[in-house]
């Protein structure tokens, strides 16, 4: 067993951090106190619960959104304001058409993020269904076990232009 140093306190920040699934999270913040590192094999152990806030900004989700090209859709641009998700793209059924979709974001079970369906119009007519079975398919957009650290998700906000995630982060045990 190595030295261990103890840290009082604790911040660091994360920028473009990509996921296991492709969603580049644009900046992630983890604060935390009492702090143990044993330095060989390194190991980090919080005493305390920490905070982590992340932020995912329009770009980041138009990026994520046409790399995964749900139902062939293309050219995404993203609006983020007012607790809602505005996506447009473009469609091509016979011929190109564009779709426009208000969504909203949830957390369940602490774990994950859920983008869940509002409203859709292709051409001025609505068309839910025709998106729904696509949306299901990139859902969850973000699972926290994939993070190298236990993280509990408690808020979410989309506000000016970007999404703000909020939760309790603590790492994970190693033998």
């Amino acid at each position: 067993m190595g030295e261990q140093i103890s840290v009082g306190q604790f911040e660091a920040t994360f920028r473009n951090l990509k996921t296991p699934i492709g969603l580049v999270i644009d900046e992630a913040r983890l604060t935390g106190v009492n702090t143990v590192v044993q330095m060989d094999p390194l190991r980090i152990e919080m005493l305390e619960p920490g905070t982590i806030e992340a932020k995912i900004g329009e770009q980041a989700l138009a990026v994520f959104l046409e790399q995964k090209a749900p139902g062939g859709m293309r050219g995404f641009e993203i609006a983020l304001k007012a607790g809602k998700v505005y996506v447009q793209a473009s469609i091509t059924m016979i011929i190109p058409m564009k779709v426009s979709a208000v969504c909203s974001l949830r957390i369940q079970d602490e774990r994950q993020i859920f983008v869940d369906l509002g409203s859709v119009d292709v051409m001025g007519v609505g068309a839910t269904g025709l998106v729904e079975g696509h949306i299901a398919r990139i859902n969850p957009v973000l699972d926290v076990a994939d993070l190298p650290i236990n993280v509990r998700l408690k808020t979410i906000e989309v506000v000016d232009g970007k999404v703000v995630v909020k939760g309790e982060a603590k790492p994970n045990q190693s033998a």
